[in-house]
């Protein structure tokens, strides 16, 4: 459960570090931001004063409304996007999202994976048959980081309407390439984890490392729940 709240806590300031970065862009839309950002630090105080996973879904899904709605406001002038639609998306965002989060998922599964832990053994998504749903637990504080390579895209105008097969209605291959490239830059770059810059891939193993630990650690025979 305490490792579940740590997943939490850092997707909440990962998401709040976005809004923020958002905030610096989109002046027109910084209140409401900044209202998402105030309800944001209310889900993190209760996230620390709770011990049930349904209350814990409950916080990460109302705080997770707030961002998305914020995101959407700030992105109004670059795509058509409402809000996070995960299964059978219509527009371009959504789609791109799902894509960038089935990245990250094949990364997390195979780190995961070296630390000799079993992906399909999860702690706080539901347990189903051949799906790595500890793989969906830790992607969790990584999901704002894949928004971001995305919503820096749509800015820069690097994915548009074009990238988009009329057919099909599923991301040109072009289009994947290009998400693909950006991802693995970004992905590399070097950002602050304990006091020392490491490359944001690293983030994803060193998280898999301390669970690793504390499963090893962890005190079973004194352990009377």
């Amino acid at each position: 459960m305490e490792w579940v709240r740590q997943l939490l806590e850092l997707k909440l300031i990962h998401q709040q570090q976005n809004l923020r970065w958002l905030i610096n862009r989109f002046s027109s839309t910084a209140h409401f931001a900044k209202t998402a950002l105030d309800r944001m630090d209310r889900s993190r105080t209760r996230l620390q004063q709770e011990n049930d996973y349904d209350v814990f879904r409950g916080i990460e899904g109302s705080a997770s409304k707030w961002y998305w709605a914020a995101v959407a406001l700030s992105l109004k002038k670059h795509t058509e996007f409402d809000g996070r639609v995960k299964r059978g998306p219509k527009d371009l965002f959504n789609k791109g999202l799902n894509y960038v989060y089935g990245i990250t998922y094949g990364i997390i599964e195979s780190s995961l994976l070296m630390c000799g832990l079993d992906p399909y053994i999860g702690f706080f998504h539901v347990i189903q048959y051949d799906k790595p749903t500890l793989a969906y637990d830790q992607i969790e504080p990584f999901r704002p980081w894949a928004d971001r390579i995305l919503i820096q895209m749509f800015m820069q105008k690097m994915i548009t309407d074009e990238d988009v097969e009329e057919e099909t209605g599923l991301l040109t291959s072009d289009c994947r390439k290009k998400i693909i490239q950006y991802y693995y830059k970004v992905m590399h770059e070097r950002s602050l984890l304990n006091g020392k810059k490491i490359k944001r891939i690293d983030h994803i193993h060193y998280l898999s490392q301390t669970l690793a630990q504390q499963i090893r650690n962890y005190d079973y025979k004194n352990d009377h729940l």
